[in-house]
């Protein structure tokens, strides 16, 4: 006796009918910019793609070398460059001057350029959000809190 034989079509399933697809849902609106910001203060960086050629790092004093690098899981610094942060993330460390420690201070260059943490990596010259780091570290508050603030 022979057991019988079932003819399965490409796509269909021998044990139950095929669903039916629906149509994917439309991504959320983007949030609301908070009240008292205006639309410049919440710019998605990540969506801003207009890189201004001009904004080279041989002109810059590295200021970001003064900003938070969160470390990734791939990343594989020396725990004596990196500390962790109120939160308990774990970043690269600053000194006492505000620089990451990996700052080459006479060349002004990161000192493990080939090993430096993927922040640095991907962080882009020129964008939007280096332009607006530059633009706050040439022109610092006149006054915070009544207390005069200058660079070094």
């Amino acid at each position: 006796m022979t057991a019988p034989t079932r003819t399965i079509t490409p796509g269909a399933c021998a044990t139950r009918p095929a669903r039916a697809t629906t149509p994917r849902p439309a991504p959320p609106a983007p949030p609301p910019v908070p009240a008292g910001l205006t639309f410049d203060h919440a710019v998605d960086y990540d969506a801003d793609e207009r890189i201004d050629p001009s904004v080279q790092c041989t002109s810059c004093d590295a200021v970001c070398c003064r900003l938070t690098v969160v470390l990734m899981p791939e990343d594989r610094i020396p725990p004596r460059f990196t500390t962790l942060d109120p939160g308990g993330l774990e970043v690269m460390a600053h000194a006492d001057d505000g620089w990451c420690v990996c700052l080459d201070r006479v060349s002004m260059n990161c000192s493990i350029y080939e090993s430096r943490p993927t922040i640095c990596r991907t962080f882009a010259m020129g964008s939007a959000y280096c332009r607006e780091e530059r633009e706050a570290y040439a022109n610092p508050p006149a006054d915070l809190d009544g207390l005069s603030l200058r660079l070094l």
